[in-house]
């Protein structure tokens, strides 16, 4: 049968254990940068959590926590481009996302021994 994709609470705890660090050291940033993306990343915990209050997923996540999620999705994800059906659509415009394949993620990166 087909596999149907992981999410909720057992995804969450599968990305505990993929590789990463806080999403602003995978970037360079410009001097006085850095404590604006801290600020933001805090502005954006704080709405995640409102919006999943039900979901019970974040309600203990510090800002520095959120930061290491995200830069674990970044380091892990794979982007998927999906061009438009019709070639002969003027408007057509091509799909883009990123999915995780954890396997992939398991093999990409160096473990610990």
């Amino acid at each position: 049968g087909e596999q149907r994709p992981v999410v909720g609470p057992r995804l969450w705890t599968l990305l505990q254990g993929l590789a990463g660090s806080a999403w602003w050291e995978t970037v360079r940033f410009e001097r006085g940068q850095l404590e604006e993306a801290r600020r933001v990343t805090q502005q954006v915990l704080e709405l995640a959590k409102e919006v999943l209050r039900c979901q019970a997923l974040l309600p203990d996540v510090s800002s520095d926590a959120f930061a290491h999620l995200v830069g674990q999705v970044r380091m892990n994800a794979v982007e998927v481009v999906v061009p438009p059906e019709d070639d002969e659509d003027e408007f057509g415009q091509s799909a883009a996302g990123i999915a995780l394949h954890l396997v992939a993620s398991a093999v990409n990166h160096e473990c610990e021994a």
